[in-house]
């Protein structure tokens, strides 16, 4: 019988989303896009604001978002930039909308989906 420590189990699941990642990432590119968004969710919070998936006002700052304007998470821009690199973690994005300040994060990881919410709901 073949037994699998730990660390080497981690090492694998790491290594089989990172795969998946840069699979994603490639895909985006040839779309002309930085990174892969997958699925889009907006959050119950964020809807309680007024907003869906189509209001306009969340288009513009998911438009900035893929566009990699980060917002006012402009200090994370390195860490964004070294996520799409691996294909492996998350990327967020930090925004105001009429006063409130609005989360969009992409999860690179295995089931590829960007979620819009308040910080409150993470």
């Amino acid at each position: 019988m073949y037994t699998i420590g730990f660390e080497q189990m981690r090492e694998a699941f790491i290594d089989e989303a990172q795969k998946i990642g840069k699979k994603n990432i490639e895909r985006a590119q040839k779309e002309g896009q930085a990174f892969y968004t997958g699925e889009v969710c907006v959050t119950d919070g964020v809807q309680s604001l007024g907003y869906t998936e189509n209001s306009h006002e969340l288009n513009e700052l998911y438009s900035r978002y893929i566009k990699c304007d980060w917002g006012e998470g402009e200090c994370d821009a390195a860490i964004n930039t070294k996520t799409i690199e691996t294909g492996y973690g998350d990327i967020m994005g930090i925004y105001r909308l009429n006063g409130q300040v609005i989360w969009i994060i992409t999860d690179l990881n295995e089931y590829t989906t960007t979620t819009i919410l308040l910080p409150e709901e993470r």
